[in-house]
């Protein structure tokens, strides 16, 4: 399996990922997720 396409993929639709996550790693999750070409939704709670 090749990554490319699945990037090129992730690039050219720019989804909206919803992180449900703690304090600590918030910033981390966010900065992985807009370097592979998404948007970050952050939360600290489901609610």
């Amino acid at each position: 399996m090749k990554a490319y396409p699945f990037l090129e993929c992730v690039r050219a639709t720019n989804p909206l990922v919803h992180h449900i996550t703690n304090r600590v790693t918030i910033y981390d999750c966010a900065q992985v997720v807009k370097s592979l070409g998404a948007s970050p939704v952050m939360a600290h709670a489901p609610e």
